[in-house]
């Protein structure tokens, strides 16, 4: 850990002893996730897990939205969601220290990482069960009225726009293999039916349930994590991102588990058989951009795996309706 961070991380475990009143015997790092620093920190009163908001993603935000998906996160936890409860000091969720770091703290949940595509069926379920509940919660009472969409899928002009910026700094790297992807990228975009998306249902959406924000016990699921980019949006966004990347294992998409996610979220949510082609296709829409680009090829491990989820789906594109016809 460099100087600042060091700093950073005293300054953080100060005043974490001063508002909740409690002996911090150690921290240690947690080394995931981007620009936000993240401590696993063992007090006298148990263990915790504390979240600093970078100043430099912060600077793009606004607080209200963090005080926002913090309030959800505490109501979901509170409504039967397994999800950490975020510790209060005289009603604020998210606290600040004198040098102006914010952060937040929680208790340490139990459970596993499980592997991209590694989910078994009783995870599946138990994982579709719990996000079907959360989105019928988040979405029904005072929450239910229709909010501006945080993401709007963009026309097929507007696609192709972004494609071609790809493919001019595609093509002045010099990568043959990248090019082929963009190509075939760009026939989905110009086939693509953008009328379906209009059916999808609106509403509150975590926005980022891939298996790095979710943790196991060996046949459910433990705990949903980071809400930070909870918004609203469609919310069988998580259903596509949740099946890619607990139930695709190279280039096997484990149907039966598939299934079994589907029928624990029918147990909340109607979804009809089928419907999840769409929200892959969906999903696509909205990642490929960011994830087949002209530079996948220097990815790291995690942006790496997006990519490959988003080649999967360009390689699979005109079966999906077939093979899920039934999920």
């Amino acid at each position: 850990m460099d100087v600042h961070m060091h700093s950073i991380q005293d300054e953080i475990m100060e005043t974490l002893s001063a508002i909740l009143s409690l002996q911090v015997l150690d921290a240690v790092p947690i080394h995931r996730g981007w620009l936000n620093l993240k401590w696993k920190v063992i007090t006298d009163e148990g263990v915790m897990f504390v979240k600093q908001y970078s100043a430099e993603r912060c600077q793009n935000i606004d607080l209200s939205e963090i005080y926002l998906t913090l309030r959800f996160q505490e109501f979901l936890h509170h409504s039967g969601i397994p999800c950490p409860l975020p510790i209060a000091k005289s009603g604020n969720l998210l606290h600040q220290t004198p040098g102006g770091q914010r952060f937040v703290v929680m208790p340490f949940c139990p459970g596993e990482m499980v592997k991209p595509g590694k989910l078994n069926e009783h995870q599946a379920h138990h994982l579709g069960r719990m996000t079907g509940k959360m989105h019928r919660l988040l979405n029904e009472g005072p929450s239910a009225h229709r909010h501006e969409l945080f993401w709007i899928p963009p026309s097929i002009s507007e696609q192709l726009q972004v494609w071609q910026k790809a493919k001019d700094q595609a093509e002045r790297s010099g990568s043959p293999g990248v090019l082929q992807k963009l190509e075939k990228r760009r026939h989905l975009i110009e086939r693509m039916n953008v009328q379906e998306f209009e059916e999808a249902r609106t509403g509150w959406t975590h926005q980022d349930l891939w298996v790095d924000n979710l943790l196991f016990y060996p046949r459910e699921l433990s705990s949903i994590l980071d809400f930070d980019r909870l918004r609203y949006t469609y919310p069988e966004l998580d259903v596509a991102r949740s099946v890619l990347s607990g139930m695709l294992e190279g280039e096997t998409l484990h149907i039966n588990r598939v299934s079994a996610f589907l029928d624990g979220y029918r147990e909340e949510i109607p979804f009809a058989p089928g419907e999840i082609a769409r929200s892959l296709r969906l999903i696509w829409w909205l990642e490929s951009p960011y994830w087949l680009t002209e530079n996948m090829e220097n990815f790291g491990t995690f942006p790496h795996r997006f990519s490959e989820e988003m080649s999967w789906l360009m390689d699979h594109w005109d079966e999906l309706d077939e093979r899920l016809g039934q999920a």
